[in-house]
């Protein structure tokens, strides 16, 4: 399970280095030209949409990511609390409804609000 092979047919990131590495090369199209890397679009209730294209990281950007995630000690077990937590409060702040310390603050009152329950 955790071999190159299996690791880049995942749609997490990958925990082999070499499948790492390989999950980050943009496809190319039919024409043999790198499309995009992606693009996330969200549509509220109220008819507003949010779109975020993603674009293919540099090898400095994976780097510091690669670094980042080296550091860990322990892997991510999904909560769907915490991440939806996290996705409510960020969307505001890339919406430009609140700043960045706003966010976090939010996140963290939450956040301890659950823990404690």
């Amino acid at each position: 399970m955790k071999g190159e092979e299996n690791q880049c047919n995942l749609s997490s990131y990958a925990i082999n280095r070499a499948a790492f590495a390989e999950a980050f090369i943009p496809e190319e199209n039919k024409s043999g030209e790198v499309e995009g890397y992606g693009k996330v679009c969200i549509i509220y209730e109220d008819g507003r949409e949010l779109s975020l294209d993603v674009s293919a990281l540099t090898a400095e950007e994976m780097s510091v990511i690669q670094e980042w995630m080296e550091t860990a000690k322990i892997p991510y077990v999904e909560d769907r609390v915490f991440e939806e937590c996290v996705f409510e409060e960020g969307f505001k702040f890339i919406l430009g409804e609140c700043e960045i310390e706003e966010t976090l603050d939010a996140i963290e009152r939450q956040l301890a609000i659950y823990m404690a329950e």
